[in-house]
């Protein structure tokens, strides 16, 4: 025979079901006293809104980093869709190949212009740049237009293989005086990767003109994105020189009269082993017109002079400076 049994009040206030049906009444109770505790503490108060806590209250601005007041440099451009949206499709032509040897140009007759790839790059106003050559000079009317990032300017470019050294002496003029009265105004000198599959631009370029006032400007373009230095030079010629280093490109210049200044040196292990050389002219890449005449004496391309071991010095960072320039010669 099984035996019942009558489960006490205890024991039910123990039952979880009990337990759960009771909670939510309980939790009535002591919202409602609470409400009459704010009510009264309001009417106290004379009434009105209370105030949040200073955890709720919102977080105060943050305080702006003003700019340096020391510099005067124009801000760099930045890639602003020009007009001519679409880049020139020159640019993804081969420039033609050389061999180390004969890739420079003394520029002395028109027939100098022949056998190199002349890209406009996307202009944004005054028509295209004019090249021509003169009593010995290479001489390009730039149109407004800026090499920087994904955007294109005035190009001549032939094609090079190997650890080479580039040298061009370069000067930058207006059109109506002996400087140009813009800035991003710089004639220059650039290795550059032929253009990879979406456009993406990867090159090393060293340029002189006006940005502010008279200045040489290296700049390293990755994927598409450049990052610039600036340097002050006197205003007339200037020699530009780039080195390929094994997985390395130096960054050289000289005013006249004056000795070589190794600029920088960029660890590009990203460039192929062929090479484009260019010339290049660009000129108001921010501004709202263009001034830019840039003029070229020569442009020579030899072997790199530097042996193997200062070669892997280079790309390790320890090579002193005095040695490479060393090496490198006039």
């Amino acid at each position: 025979m099984t035996l019942g049994y009558r489960r006490s009040r205890r024991s039910l206030d123990r039952s979880p079901a009990i337990r759960a049906w009771r909670r939510p009444r309980l939790t009535r109770l002591l919202a409602g006293a609470l409400a009459v505790v704010l009510t009264t503490a309001t009417a106290a108060c004379g009434g009105g809104a209370i105030a949040p806590s200073p955890s709720s209250a919102p977080p105060s601005p943050r305080a702006a980093v003003a700019p340096t007041p020391a510099s005067t440099l124009p801000p760099s451009p930045r890639p602003t869709p020009p007009p001519r949206a679409t880049p020139d499709p020159d640019l993804a032509a081969d420039a033609p190949g050389f061999p180390v040897g004969r890739a420079g140009s003394e520029f002395e007759s028109p027939k100098d212009l022949e056998e190199w790839r002349l890209t406009q790059g996307e202009p944004m106003d005054g028509g295209e740049a004019v090249a021509e050559v003169a009593d010995g000079i290479l001489q390009v009317t730039a149109a407004q237009s800026g090499w920087i990032d994904t955007r294109h300017a005035f190009g001549l470019a032939r094609s090079i293989a190997g650890d080479v050294m580039v040298t061009a002496r370069i000067r930058a003029l207006g059109r109506d005086a002996d400087f140009p009265d813009v800035d991003w105004s710089l004639a220059g000198l650039m290795l550059r990767s032929p253009t990879l599959p979406g456009g993406r631009e990867n090159w090393v370029h060293v340029s002189v003109g006006r940005v502010g006032r008279p200045v040489v400007e290296r700049k390293s373009t990755t994927g598409s994105r450049s990052r610039l230095s600036l340097v002050d030079v006197p205003r007339g010629w200037t020699e530009l020189r780039l080195v390929r280093a094994g997985e390395a490109v130096l960054v050289l210049h000289r005013g006249e009269g004056e000795d070589w200044t190794l600029d920088f040196t960029y660890q590009r292990p990203d460039l192929p082993d062929t090479l484009e050389v260019l010339l290049t002219a660009q000129t108001g890449g921010e501004g709202d017109h263009g001034d830019l005449v840039a003029e070229y004496d020569w442009l020579r391309v030899v072997e790199s002079p530097l042996d193997p071991e200062t070669v892997e010095d280079v790309e390790g960072g320890t090579a002193s400076e005095e040695r490479v320039l060393e090496q490198l010669g006039d």
